[in-house]
């Protein structure tokens, strides 16, 4: 792919990861908005900023895989492991499918998601501007 496609691609999933936080940042309860959706979209942002990561390393990945998925893929796993010890927090919290979750997301772990989230993405967009 040309450097300059490459950069696009990029960008395009980094600005999606920026939307998803956004997105995550509305104030619980706020239109009835759930914690639940909110933290989906922490996720989802952590997702986005993966796949950033994956297109820099020229990493091929499936749509449909998960974010532990998505962070084994990354060529350098172990400074991408000690730089996002908690991601998997994130599928643990309020990730995944809303049927699967057995009890409602808390306003602590909804902070924890939006924290970690926001590492990921701040993360992606370090190592893409820096290598």
């Amino acid at each position: 792919m040309p450097a300059a496609k490459l950069l696009q691609e990029h960008r395009h999933w980094l600005d999606l990861a920026q939307k998803e936080l956004e997105f995550a940042r509305i104030s619980p309860g706020a239109g009835g908005v759930l914690l639940e959706n909110l933290c989906d979209h922490a996720h989802q942002a952590a997702i986005n900023a993966l796949r950033a990561v994956l297109i820099h390393y020229h990493v091929a990945f499936n749509d449909n895989e998960d974010l532990s998925q998505l962070l084994r893929r990354v060529p350098d796993y172990a400074a991408a492991a000690e730089a996002m010890e908690h991601v998997t927090s994130l599928e643990r919290i309020g990730a995944g499918e809303p049927y699967q979750r057995e009890v409602p997301v808390t306003e602590p772990q909804y902070h924890q998601a939006l924290a970690v989230a926001q590492r990921v993405v701040d993360w992606a967009e370090t190592l893409i501007e820096t290598s």
